[in-house]
Parts: structure tokens; C-alpha cells; sequence
């Protein structure tokens, strides 16, 4: 430890150089950037020239050289200034710009865990990599990008473009969700939805059980119309189907669900010149090993029940209802 004097710490110390090279009889230089007063170093052709002996530097933008220079002279000026990272990046300043490239190794965490608004500038279409993963706080908004997105906690999403868009945590999205290619969920153990879940073409469940109750229950309606001589009953095309015997009909069933109970219902009528006969698939088991005894009426009808446990290999048939006038 010093004795008598306190020990004091300079500060980190930036530097910089400037060249220029002189024009004949040149004594005025402009120092680009500006300088510190007395924190200035002048060279001339490799030598240190002696402040107020050989220059003047008062202004802090201007030196004047004692002697003039002569053409293409070297002339350098060392600034040097205290560097403070506080004042590369002000904490409390409401306004941040950094001019050129910004490069972080590490975390870049947006927002510091409250609420904010990045913003791209243009479409954001420039926007790779440095979004590959965003960990949001309240609110987030990416109006476009060319990537991946990733986002990492509570996210209120108002518009997300992306090539690729994982959310982890939970997230709220404000608006219509649109989805072009295929929606999945993996590992979810619940979906809880208040309203009406829409399904177009059908909802699969290969494991587990459907609970509740449900409310305003249809099933689509398989209509096959006037009977041809062979007719095949594509379950797929709904599970309850009516058609009407215009002539004597072989059927066959195509289409079942394997691995699960599957079947269907066939309200069939007689129609007008009969009696027609039907053939049943050899696949059909029926109680007894006995076609059950059906209605022959014009206009009758009778509702047929079918059902699969093997994906058709065996179908159990039976008649419940018979004999229904008009």
C-alpha cells in the first residue's frame, strides 16, 4: 500500500487513431469525431510532436499545427477518452441506438420478464436466428420472420409468421388461429375448450374413452337412393344408411374401423314391383345361422343393425325394427 498518497484507480482507457496525410503548407486539421482537450497525442511522420510547442488543440475539433506540413505528410491523431460501459449502454436511457452489427454469446432475454414490444423495422423478413429463441414476457409480438421461432413462457401472441412456431408454456392468441397442414398434439393430457369444437371429416380416438355428455348429437346420413343389382356400403360415407329396393340386390360392406367395435344401421325399403331378394355378404353372421325373416310390402321398411369387432372380417347382423308403413 502507497503511504502518504491514496491509492486511486484510473479508469479502462479507449483509443483511437486517425490518419490523414497533409496537403502542401497544411497547418488546420479537423479531427474527425472530435477530441478531449488536453487527451491527444499528434504524430507527424512518426514523430510525437509537443502540445503548444509544435500544436495547438483547444477546441476539441480542430489542431493547428506551429510548423506547416508539407504534401502528403502523415499526421496522426491518438484520442484518448475514458471508456464506461454505462455509457455504451444506459440502463435508464427511455432510447437505445447502436449503430452497426450487435453480437450477444449467450441468452438475448427480451423484455426482462415484463412486458415490451420488439420491434423489426420493415417486415421483418431479415429476422434469422437472432429469433430462434425467445423467451417473452408478457407480450410479444413478431410480425414476421424466416425460421424458427421458439417461444419459452407466458406469451400473449397478437401476430407470429414463421416457418416454424413452438410454444412452450401457455399462450394466448388473439384473433382466428388458421392451420394449413396438420394440427398435433403430443404428450397433452387434457384439451379444454369453451364452445363448439368443430371436426369436418371426423374425430379419431385410438385410445382412452369419450366422457360426457353430449349435447345436439348427429351422425352423418349415408343415403344410397334406388338399389342397383350389386350396391357396396361404404361405412366411411356415414354409419346410418337408407336405401330403397328398386330390384333384387347383392350387397357388400367396405370400409370399417379395425381394432375397435364398429358398426352401422341400414333403413331399408321395399320399393315399388317386388318382392326383390337380397344377398347379404358371406362375411354376415346371424343368430342361429338363420337370415332373420324380413318385411316383402311395397313401401315397407325395416332398420337393419350390423356391427364388426375384426376391422369385417365377421360382421354380426340383426332385424330390430320391421315393418314400418310408409
Amino acid at each position: 500500500m502507497a503511504i502518504g498518497n491514496p491509492i486511486s484507480l484510473t479508469d479502462n482507457v479507449a483509443s483511437k487513431v486517425i490518419r490523414v496525410l497533409a496537403t502542401n503548407n497544411q497547418t488546420v486539421f479537423t479531427v474527425i469525431g472530435g477530441y478531449r482537450i488536453n487527451q491527444l497525442g499528434v504524430f507527424r511522420n512518426g514523430v510525437r510532436l509537443s502540445n503548444n510547442s509544435d500544436f495547438v488543440a483547444l477546441d476539441g475539433v480542430t489542431v493547428t499545427l506551429v510548423n506547416a506540413a508539407q504534401t502528403d505528410d502523415e499526421v496522426l491523431f491518438q484520442i484518448q477518452d475514458d471508456f464506461k460501459v454505462a455509457d455504451a449502454i444506459v440502463s435508464s436511457a427511455s432510447t437505445q441506438t447502436i449503430n452497426g452489427d450487435l453480437t450477444v454469446t449467450g441468452n438475448f432475454y427480451y423484455g426482462g420478464g415484463g412486458a415490451g414490444i420488439l420491434t423489426t423495422g420493415g417486415d421483418g423478413s431479415n429476422l434469422t436466428g437472432v429469433v430462434n429463441s425467445l423467451i417473452a414476457g408478457d407480450n410479444i409480438s413478431v410480425s414476421s420472420a424466416t425460421g424458427n421461432v421458439t417461444i419459452t413462457g407466458l406469451a400473449n401472441t397478437s401476430n407470429v409468421s414463421a416457418d416454424t412456431l413452438v410454444v412452450s408454456g401457455l399462450s394466448t392468441f388473439f384473433g382466428d388461429v388458421s392451420i394449413g397442414g396438420t394440427l398435433t398434439y403430443e404428450d397433452v393430457a387434457n384439451v379444454d375448450s369453451v364452445g363448439i369444437i368443430t371436426a369436418r371429416s371426423g374425430i379419431n380416438v385410438t385410445g382412452g374413452k369419450i366422457d360426457g355428455r353430449l349435447g345436439n348429437y348427429s351422425e352423418t346420413l349415408n343415403t344410397i337412393g334406388n338399389t342397383a343389382s350389386n350396391v357396396t356400403i361404404d361405412v366411411a360415407d356415414g354409419t346410418y344408411v337408407t336405401a330403397t329396393l328398386a330390384q333384387s340386390t347383392t350387397f357388400a360392406f367396405s370400409s370399417p374401423q379395425s381394432g375397435s367395435l364398429f358398426g352401422f344401421t341400414l333403413q331399408l325399403t321395399n320399393g315399388s314391383g317386388g318382392p326383390y331378394t337380397i344377398t347379404w355378404p358371406s362375411s354376415v353372421k346371424w343368430s342361429n345361422n338363420v337370415t332373420p325373416v324380413r318385411t316383402t310390402t311395397d313401401g315397407r321398411t325395416d332398420i337393419w343393425n350390423f356391427f364388426t369387432t375384426d376391422g369385417g372380417t365377421n360382421w354380426y347382423g340383426s332385424i330390430s325394427l320391421f315393418n314400418f308403413v310408409g
